[in-house]
């Protein structure tokens, strides 16, 4: 997405993928041969969403900054109703139900920003702040902004 790529500095978002088991499979075979696991992650409809102001198509942003939960453990917790996070996975049903309802979409898709744990949490706030700025709220499943700072375990 265009929005996102001014907060990647000299790393790159992936390429976006279908929120799915199989993909997340594939996002733990990456981590498994020793890619970085850490860092933002960015939920994003297949349309875009009214907002204050404008529409977007992010529905959530987060971040990983811990060694044991990695950007692909957040996200799984969106697809296997065994690990839910938080409120995000029934948000997320929700949103589902009445996306289908009126025509407006049905797919989800997860684009991540790799980075070193200690820088994540800054780097989700840096993107959620310039969001409110653009949009006059917060992404409709963030309900609050990350703390600006907590010390973290590299």
């Amino acid at each position: 997405m265009r929005w996102l790529r001014g907060f990647s500095g000299r790393r790159k978002w992936t390429p976006e993928r279908e929120l799915s088991e199989d993909a997340l499979k594939d996002e733990y075979r990456a981590v498994k041969t020793g890619r970085n696991a850490n860092g933002v992650y960015a939920l994003l409809w297949e349309r875009g969403v009214r907002r204050c102001i404008g529409e977007s198509r992010i529905l959530y942003v987060g971040s990983s900054w811990s060694p044991n939960w990695t950007i692909p453990d957040r996200l799984w917790c969106l697809v296997d109703r065994k690990y839910r996070d938080k409120h995000v996975y029934d948000d997320l049903e929700r949103f589902r139900e009445l996306a289908k309802s009126r025509h407006m979409g049905s797919k989800t898709y997860y684009t991540c920003l790799v980075m070193p744990g200690n820088r994540a949490e800054a780097r989700e706030r840096e993107i959620l702040m310039a969001y409110m700025k653009e949009h006059g709220e917060l992404p409709p499943f963030n309900r609050q902004l990350p703390p600006c700072k907590r010390k973290h375990k590299s």
